[in-house]
């Protein structure tokens, strides 16, 4: 998780999915992709608003 710069000291386990997505994301996956794989619907933009931030936004909350 720390790899996807989320900060281990607020967010744990249940937040692999997520960051294991945004890694995804990072590393040239599409949105699109992540959210089929891990069997998020298409239609939610939760993704998007909440987890592929900006990287400097992530530690800032």
């Amino acid at each position: 998780m720390q790899d996807a710069c989320i900060n281990t000291n607020v967010f744990f386990a249940y937040a692999i999915r997520p960051a294991s997505s945004m890694k995804a994301v990072q590393k040239s996956a599409s949105i699109q992709q992540v959210k089929l794989l891990v069997h998020w619907s298409l239609n939610s933009n939760t993704f998007e608003e909440y987890y592929h931030l900006p990287q400097d936004q992530h530690q800032h909350g």
